[in-house]
């Protein structure tokens, strides 16, 4: 990977014009994605709609897919939700799916409210709106819901998840950077893979996470500041437009640890390596705060609500510290999370993951320990922390799925211990003065 670059102010001023103009870009492209498919005929998702209704309704709200791992809970209330909003949107209606409009019945859930609405011929439901989010997996689930049951759509995202972490220790082993595998696989039994292609609430952060990872991986030695900041603003546009706030800093902070391993023997300055998280979590925080809030704006022009006060709204309410009679502070946030984290299986798979390196360091004598890398990685392995701190409520409400933040976290412990491997012996730190040290520059081209 190339990683010389040198930006000065024209170029800073073009890099964020090309981001302005991407990010308009993918606005405009998701809204018109959405006017596409609204026009899927309705009756052709009715009946797979109403299969789905009753797996959902019969599974119950939280189903665990193992009963002694609270990590493996699955969303079918979201799910439903989901289901729920892309078949509601009518025929070429545009405001149904700029609103997120759903069936919905007094008291019920959303699972609830999809069950009564085709099982008991129930005709007192109401028309609920979620005009916040963009949900932009009505492009994808109604194509998918107009031929496939739930049970098929599930069984195509294992197929496809599977093929894809698969072709990522592939990718890994093919362009000898085999020292990543173990930590990604290690992350990814964590996460509970059954889980996450079982829910599609889950599922969007998956797929965007481990695309970019595969493309870094692929074309690591191509890349360059320029390519993958683009890359991770696309991750945070895609996060805001298809994820309805789930576990989205695994998009940004699982590829920045792969790049940062990738090049972790790399003779860079601290500054530099900083300068390089920087860049890459600003353009991520451009797509996905971009994106979203293009939503609110898009939603309140073209409809006749207020979406722009409404999500300013639930802002506060999910940075509060507080639910109804609850309140929560930052280390009992941190705790609830990863006691969903902690199980039997995650238990042997670190355990597995620390026997290997440990049988490793044996093996290879001559090691040192890259302090620069490394204290890069574990800045972003923070990353978890900070945001359960500002979205306490969010955090506290959901531990049961906002856990899977801190596989970020495992993942930079793992990274930084097994990219020590085979290290020739040699004190990096002694190499970081100007005379010493071959000066990087960032290529911006």
């Amino acid at each position: 990977m190339d990683t010389n670059y040198n930006i000065g102010i024209a170029d800073f001023v073009k890099w964020i014009r090309n981001i302005v103009i991407i990010l308009v870009c993918f606005i405009f492209s998701g809204l018109a994605l959405l006017y596409i498919v609204i026009h899927i005929p309705q009756s052709l998702l009715t009946e797979n709609v109403k299969e789905a209704s009753e797996i959902l309704y019969e599974e119950g709200n939280h189903p665990y897919m193992f009963s002694n791992y609270k990590g493996s809970q699955l969303d079918n209330f979201t799910d439903a939700l989901i289901i729920n909003t892309a078949y509601t949107a009518k025929d070429g209606n545009l405001e149904d799916a700029l609103l997120g409009k759903r069936i919905s019945f007094k008291s019920l859930n959303p699972r609830e409210s999809l069950y009564e609405y085709f099982n008991n011929n129930d005709d007192s439901y109401t028309i609920t709106t979620y005009g916040r989010y963009w949900h932009g997996y009505i492009a994808y689930m109604r194509p998918l819901l107009a031929i496939l049951s739930y049970g098929s759509i599930r069984a195509v995202n294992m197929v496809i998840q599977l093929t894809l972490g698969l072709s990522l220790f592939y990718l890994l082993i093919m362009n000898k950077l085999v020292k990543q595998v173990i930590p990604l696989t290690a992350v990814w039994m964590c996460m509970c893979p059954p889980a996450i292609w079982n829910s599609l609430q889950y599922s969007p952060v998956f797929y965007i996470t481990a695309i970019s990872c595969i493309f870094f991986v692929w074309k690591h030695e191509r890349l360059n500041f320029k390519i993958c900041s683009y890359i991770f603003l696309m991750n945070g546009i895609m996060t805001a437009y298809f994820d309805l706030l789930t576990t989205p800093l695994v998009t940004l902070g699982i590829s920045l640890i792969l790049l940062l391993s990738i090049d972790f023997d790399k003779e860079r300055s601290l500054k530099q390596n900083l300068a390089m998280m920087v860049g890459y979590s600003l353009s991520w925080g451009i797509g996905y705060g971009g994106m979203w809030s293009s939503k609110w704006i898009l939603a309140s022009i073209f409809t006749d609500q207020n979406i722009i006060s409404n999500a300013l709204n639930q802002i506060v309410f999910r940075t509060s510290h507080s639910y109804n009679s609850s309140n929560y502070s930052w280390i009992g946030v941190i705790n609830s999370n990863m006691d969903m984290l902690v199980s039997v299986s995650n238990y042997v798979v670190m355990i597995l993951a620390i026997s290997i390196f440990i049988v490793a360091v044996l093996l290879f004598k001559n090691r040192t320990v890259n302090f620069i890398s490394s204290l890069c990685i574990l800045v972003v392995c923070a990353f978890p922390f900070i945001w359960y701190l500002v979205l306490m409520n969010h955090s506290a409400i959901h531990s049961w799925m906002t856990y899977r933040e801190l596989s970020i976290t495992i993942y930079g412990i793992l990274a930084i211990l097994y990219c020590h491997i085979g290290n020739e012996k040699r004190n990096i730190l002694q190499k970081t003065g100007s005379a010493q040290i071959k000066t990087e520059r960032f290529n911006y081209e």
